[in-house]
């Protein structure tokens, strides 16, 4: 009977009641893959990555010279991506690739070179397009058919020597150790590595005498087991579930009978097995792929000479079910030395092969449907699927499930990590299908960064464990980056270019513009200024309040907001001190708070007595005075300068004697203090103000008004003093340097 016979036929392969059986879903060969042998594959999450030594010397050259990388979606009908992972020198024969992706995507690769005598390994980063310089982790005497493993941060290799022991290295914490050897020597086929929960990790092989043979490491040296005895199996794999139970595949010698065909063995401890004959027939050409995912569905794929031509082959078992499905073929025949990797939890199968019907050979690729509805999982979502993050005085975040894909009557659990998938490390935690959320640590990254969480289901009830792990990224905002400030109205209107729209009670409002302090004002009023600095979630809001009152909230329109704001509690207000809580939030919920310790002043100072005032002109032009005022006194309920209680003063030049000076263009200008009693405004222009033409230079008089200003602009209210000045109204000039021609 042929083995197609069978595959439908065999008590141990055919179909399962309300399961689809696997179907080939895409076919094609990779064109720039001339002359490879032993291709490799891996999957992470949706992703597939190929692996091959290929020549760029043409068809007729044998020898490869790259060791090169192909990578497509597991839904994909052709390649998205390539690059070349290192250089190789070698016979194609002896001269492979493999590849394996860790649980937080970066993919590795080893890749042997039969002429250099050495194993090569790189790393493609997550989510990168170019490969780490190569290394080389060992150099021997005919060293092939690399295989890699990989748990976590730890790193599994191992290759053949012919007629010598197989040999395993180990990278923990960045460091290399081995080689570690198998009790027997190997025959010349590519072997198998896995690893799995609590630091289990196995190999399986081919012995010299033609044995499958499993090696089991305990961390410090290998265990030994022959499952088949001499000259009944080869071309072995090895796999194991998220529960620590270890399975194995090979293929039989003879082309029919009971050592014919593809075996699986199975064992809870590594040490006892149970073995059977799934198929018998003509398996031949390369390695029994077994798989098993988190879901616990078994995988199976191989190579098998059916009615005059070598296919490919996939089925897969169902957790709890003792039958495999009816297999699915590859199109293309003959195909040697297939390797196979699943995505997506089990969805899908991606076989990879050497297609002989070109020459040179290529690789092929061919995609078969896996088992559908298999598996469990749930997608986190961290904060309800926000952009950002607010953590500023938190510990922990709130992160809830969505799409989960569970039994409702079962159990479950959930275990987490930041930046790559959990490990034995992680706890299990309950997670509840009625609320199905829970909290986790604030990860420890810096404010703004990008962080990700790596989630994990558990069904308690059968033990199963969802992989690959689901993610969700967002950025972690642990301060707010603005500014915020109140201040004096009528300092910020001494900028403003444009005034038309101001409030009555701003542009009639009576005193100086431009004067006083910024911690002071005469008007209910403030002038609020606040902008994003750089905060990475931008900036909300900003309220302002007075000792603990609600205070009244402004949106920032394109992180920032500008405008004059009534003093928060305003219908309390009072004469004096009125501190403003300023509260800005950015757009992850953060929080900055200060207090301004602004005055309310809405009283004039008191002019008591001046000395003399006297102008003294500027040496180089007598259009510029400055102006000295001994022994001011002036007295303000609020403001204090040193000894001094008043801001400034309030100036207003004129031609002629007026009557009514408050007609005039009055201006600020602060003071500086001379000493205790005496202040001084330097370089006051004997033209501020005034409307008419500058004169020309001749002796004139200038009538100088002057009133005092407190901190908030309020000016005095006693008659002016008036400075008569004399002078020849000598404009500042400024020289320029020659320019000869």
């Amino acid at each position: 009977m042929s083995l197609l016979a069978l595959i439908g036929l065999s008590a141990q392969i055919s179909p399962v009641s309300g399961q689809s059986n696997p179907q080939r879903q895409v076919e094609f060969t990779i064109s720039n893959s001339n002359n490879h042998k032993f291709p490799g594959i891996t999957a992470y999450n949706d992703k597939v990555y190929i692996g091959a030594g290929i020549n760029s010397a043409g068809a007729g050259v044998k020898d490869l010279t790259r060791a090169w990388s192909w990578s497509l979606g597991d839904q994909a009908s052709s390649v998205s991506w390539e690059a070349q992972i290192g250089a190789m020198d070698g016979y194609a024969d002896y001269s492979s690739v493999a590849m394996a992706a860790s649980s937080n995507g970066d993919i590795y690769a080893v890749w042997s070179s039969s002429k250099e005598n050495r194993i090569y390994f790189s790393r493609l980063p997550s989510g990168g397009t170019v490969w780490e310089g190569r290394q080389t982790i060992a150099s021997g005497r005919f060293m092939f058919f690399p295989q890699i493993a990989v748990y976590g941060s730890d790193i599994y290799v191992i290759w053949n020597q012919s007629s010598h022991p197989l040999s395993l290295m180990v990278r923990k914490n960045g460091n290399w150790s081995g080689p570690y050897l198998t009790q027997y020597n190997t025959y010349s086929v590519a072997a198998s590595v896995a690893t799995g929960p609590s630091g289990h990790v196995a190999i399986s092989y081919s012995t010299q005498d033609l044995a499958t043979a499993i090696a089991i490491f305990n961390g410090t040296s290998l265990s030994n087991t022959n499952l088949t005895g001499s000259a009944r199996g080869a071309d072995s794999s090895i796999s194991i579930d998220a529960n620590g139970k270890y399975y194995a595949a090979w293929r039989g010698l003879d082309s029919s009978g009971a050592y014919s065909g593809v075996f699986l063995g199975e064992s809870s401890n590594g040490v006892n097995w149970s073995t059977r004959q799934l198929v018998s027939g003509d398996v031949k050409g390369g390695t029994v792929n077994v798989i098993v995912d988190g879901g616990g569905t078994l995988h199976l794929g191989w190579t098998a000479l059916v009615s005059g031509s070598l296919r490919g082959y996939y089925t897969y078992r169902l957790p709890g079910q003792s039958n495999f499905m009816t297999a699915a073929s590859t199109s293309t025949a003959p195909l040697f030395n297939s390797r196979m990797a699943i995505s997506s939890g089990g969805r899908y199968a991606h076989l990879v092969a050497e297609n002989h019907s070109n020459y040179p050979q290529k690789v092929l690729y061919t995609r078969f449907a896996g088992a559908p509805g298999t598996g469990i999982s749930a997608t986190p979502v961290i904060a309800g699927g926000a952009n950002s993050v607010g953590v500023q005085g938190k510990t922990s975040i709130s992160v809830s499930f969505t799409d989960l894909r569970v039994v409702q009557s079962n159990t479950y659990q959930v275990r987490w990590n930041w930046g790559s998938a959990p490990t034995d490390a992680n706890p299990w935690q309950a997670l509840s299908l009625a609320n199905p959320t829970i909290s986790v640590s604030v990860p420890n990254v810096t404010s703004c960064s990008s962080a990700t969480l790596y989630t994990q289901i558990k069904d308690v009830t059968t033990g199963l464990v969802e992989v690959p792990a689901k993610t969700d990224s967002v950025v972690i905002d642990s301060d707010v980056q603005a500014r915020a400030r109140v201040s004096n109205p009528y300092v910020a209107l001494a900028s403003l270019s444009n005034t038309d729209s101001l409030a009555a009670e701003l542009a009639l409002s009576k005193g100086a513009v431009g004067a006083g302090d910024p911690l002071h004002t005469r008007i209910a009023v403030v002038y609020l200024d606040a902008y994003n600095a750089g905060d990475c979630s931008g900036v909300s809001s900003v309220t302002l309040s007075h000792n603990g009152s609600s205070g009244e909230t402004y949106k920032l329109v394109n992180d920032r907001y500008q405008g004059f704001v009534p003093l928060p509690d305003l219908m309390n207000l009072v004469t004096g001190e009125w501190p403003v809580t300023i509260t800005i939030q950015d757009g992850a919920g953060n929080t900055q708070e200060t207090t301004i310790p602004i005055v309310f002043d809405d009283q004039a100072p008191v002019f008591s007595s001046v000395g003399t005032p006297t102008a003294t002109p500027n040496p180089q032009a007598d259009i510029l005075q400055d102006l000295t005022f001994p022994n001011v006194v002036v007295s303000d309920n609020l403001y204090q300068n040193g000894t001094r209680e008043f801001w400034g003063v309030w100036l207003a030049n004129s031609t002629s004697i007026v009557g009514d000076p408050s007609t005039l263009n009055w201006i600020s200008a602060p003071v500086e203090d001379v000493n205790s009693t005496t202040v001084r405004v330097r370089n006051w222009s004997l033209t501020a103000g005034l409307t008419e033409p500058l004169p020309t230079p001749g002796e004139r008089t200038t009538y100088i008004y002057v009133r005092f200003l407190d901190g908030a602009g309020n000016a005095t209210t006693a008659t002016p003093l008036r400075i008569d000045v004399t002078s020849n109204f000598n404009p500042v000039k400024v020289n320029l340097p020659a320019v000869m021609r």
